[in-house]
């Protein structure tokens, strides 16, 4: 019996995608951004270190804007408004206002 590993259930599913209705696939594709975006958020430690991470994903998003639809850019857009609502949860939990 095959061992049932990372890379076995990768190979089933790229076997067996095409039968899969598109909101399955996407459903996978947005959680797979959450645990992205939560993983992200677990590695920094403070909020100079989320602002720091929203600046850079912002540059990031810039410099694909004015191409065409890109999807670097879109990912980019969705780390930036990901941390700009954690780091005004944490402005709203210490009660301060934003600068």
């Amino acid at each position: 019996m095959k061992e049932k590993n990372l890379d076995y259930w990768k190979t089933n599913a790229e076997e067996d995608y095409i039968n899969t209705p598109i909101s399955v696939l996407r459903y996978i594709s947005e959680l797979e951004a959450t645990v992205e975006n939560y993983r992200i958020l677990y590695d920094c430690k403070t909020l100079k270190e989320m602002i720091i991470l929203k600046d850079y994903y912002q540059s990031v998003s810039e410099t694909y804007k004015g191409g065409c639809y890109n999807s670097n850019q879109v990912e980019a857009n969705k780390k930036v408004e990901f941390l700009e609502k954690k780091i005004e949860d944490v402005y709203h939990q210490l009660n301060i206002n934003k600068q």
